[in-house]
């Protein structure tokens, strides 16, 4: 492979806190030759709103950290099905890779070290801020798995947002054993792992009020469908559009999110979004609506409730993505 063929734009922060053209090898033979654009984001429209690498090149990105991987001594590292752009997470096995670290301590500031001690690594310790969930690694028993997971504080010198991050940054599987914790797998969200500075920048700059919900126009028009059910079994599908006496809640804040067009070439955009909750007015339920995938509860009771949770773009209202159900309840 040519250094040629993996050129993209990416700040190895590993190397330095500020971003520039930077050549490593990897596997003692391939050149990698990262570079990132340091210039100021001036604007909130597109383009200055794409991602900083085209799919493609965040696929490459992915795919390099494997080889970075190999070459810290983990020769059977591979991803668990090929990347697939900004938006969707990657799964790197590592088949239990011993971490160094021994099985009394935390694992996660040694995990963090671990990786960004590999060639190219695009990790960057102090980067990175991991979470306290469930129980605590030391309580772990030996033979058994704690997950270790981390969300981005900074782009090098440069702050990166949490309302950036839906989706975890980083997410291991290290499994406690007598000689000390080992690395089993770990996936990670490639747009947060592979931001740049220009991403930080327009994430905090474009930022809209938090308080800020989009337009309930395209909520209202917008055609929902689902599936019918009896006993569980399905039997039809359904539609339904809003009526202006039903019920839009705001649960959440804005947060941004990756879009993509799907096409290698394409930047992925990141795009404010925010969670809505669409609930049917009593007097707009439709026949069978009991038995359909947007019902929760016992018909006839108060807490008998059918809707939608939908994601939608803070800027222009357009609906993104919708699920039947309110709450994660449903019939079956």
């Amino acid at each position: 492979m040519r250094s040629s063929d993996l050129l993209f734009s990416l700040c190895v922060v590993a190397v330095a806190s500020s971003c520039g053209r930077v050549a490593l090898t990897l596997d003692g033979a391939n050149d990698v030759i990262v570079t990132d654009d340091a210039g100021d984001v001036t604007g909130c429209a597109a383009p200055d709103l794409q991602f900083s690498l085209t799919e493609a090149q965040v696929n490459q990105a992915s795919l390099a950290l494997v080889q970075s991987l190999k070459s810290h001594g983990v020769p059977t590292a591979r991803v668990n099905e090929d990347p697939s752009g900004a938006a969707n997470r990657v799964t790197v096995l590592t088949d239990g890779v011993a971490l160094g670290i021994a099985s009394s301590e935390d694992p996660r500031s040694g995990l963090l070290a671990w990786l960004a001690a590999a060639p190219a690594s695009p990790f960057r310790a102090e980067d990175y801020v991991p979470l306290v969930q469930g129980n605590a690694p030391t309580s772990v028993a030996l033979g058994d798995f704690f997950w270790a997971t981390f969300t981005r504080r900074n782009v090098g010198d440069l702050a990166f947002p949490s309302s950036a991050q839906e989706a975890l940054a980083l997410r291991a599987l290290v499994l406690k054993k007598p000689e000390g914790w080992a690395l089993a797998n770990f996936e990670y969200s490639p747009a947060v792992i592979f931001a740049g500075r220009s991403d930080a920048q327009v994430l905090t700059r474009c930022a809209q009020a938090q308080s800020e919900h989009p337009s309930e126009t395209p909520v209202l028009s917008h055609e929902y469908s689902g599936y019918r059910y009896l006993r569980c079994a399905q039997t039809g599908t359904y539609t339904y559009t809003a009526h202006a006496n039903d019920h839009i809640a705001w649960p959440d804040q804005p947060h941004w999110s990756v879009l993509t067009t799907g096409a290698p070439t394409d930047h992925a955009s990141w795009t404010q979004v925010r969670q809505a909750e669409l609930t049917i007015d009593p007097l707009n339920y439709f026949s069978g609506v009991e038995q359909t995938d947007c019902a929760c509860g016992v018909p006839g009771t108060p807490q008998f409730i059918a809707g939608f949770t939908i994601q939608v773009d803070v800027r222009t209202g357009e609906v993104l993505w919708f699920q039947p159900n309110l709450h994660g309840c449903n019939i079956c």
